[in-house]
C-alpha cells in the first residue's frame, strides 16, 4: 500500500482549513490520478481499520476523536501549563494541560495522559492563533506517566536544602 498516499490523507485531515468530506471530494481536493483512485480507496479503508481515520455514516471521511488517554510531546509553558501533542493525529487537537497537572514534565518530554472534557467558559482567546471566543467544551489532559525523557542533561545550581541536595535548573525547563 502507497504510504506516500496515506501520508497524505492524514496531512489533508489534519490541516485547520479541513471539513468532513466523501472520499471522492478527498480525491478531487487531492488531485489524484485516475489510475491511483483504487489504491487511493485502500489506503482510506487501511486508514480507518487501523483507527487513525473514521468514516462516518454520513461516508465523510474524518480524524477519530481523542480517546481516555493520549500519548504524546509535551510542550511546557512559562506559566506553569502546557500542551500535549498527540503521536496520532486527533479532530480535537493538542490537549491542554493546566498548571498543577504536569505531572513533573517538561518540554520535550513524551508523555501519557488522562483526557477529560472541561466546558469553556466563554472566555477571550486573543494571540497567536487566536480565534476570538470560544465556546463549547474542550479536551483537557492530567499528566499520568512521562515515558521518555526529552532532555537527559541539565545546567544548573546545585543547593543545599536541609539535608538534601537540590538542583535549581537554569533555563525554562
Amino acid at each position: 500500500m502507497s504510504e506516500r498516499l496515506k501520508k497524505q490523507i492524514i496531512e489533508h485531515l489534519t490541516h485547520d482549513t479541513y471539513r468532513p468530506a466523501p472520499v471522492e471530494e478527498l480525491m478531487a481536493d487531492l488531485r489524484v490520478a485516475r489510475e491511483e483512485r483504487e489504491e487511493f480507496r485502500d489506503a482510506v479503508d487501511e486508514l480507518a481499520s487501523a483507527g487513525q481515520i473514521e468514516v462516518g455514516n454520513d461516508e465523510r471521511v474524518r480524524l477519530p476523536k481523542v480517546g481516555e488517554t493520549v500519548t504524546g510531546k509535551f510542550k511546557l509553558n512559562q506559566r506553569g501549563f502546557g500542551f500535549v501533542i498527540p503521536e496520532q493525529a486527533s479532530r480535537d487537537g493538542d490537549i491542554f494541560v493546566p498548571a498543577g497537572s504536569t505531572g513533573g514534565a517538561i518540554s520535550g518530554d513524551r508523555v501519557r495522559a488522562r483526557v477529560y472534557v472541561e466546558p469553556r467558559r466563554g472566555g477571550w482567546r486573543g494571540g497567536k492563533g487566536g480565534k476570538g471566543r470560544e465556546e463549547g467544551p474542550r479536551m483537557v489532559g492530567r499528566i499520568t506517566d512521562v515515558l521518555e525523557r526529552g532532555q537527559a542533561t541539565f545546567v544548573g545550581v546545585l543547593m543545599k536544602c536541609g539535608k538534601e541536595w537540590l538542583v535549581e535548573p537554569d533555563g525554562r525547563s
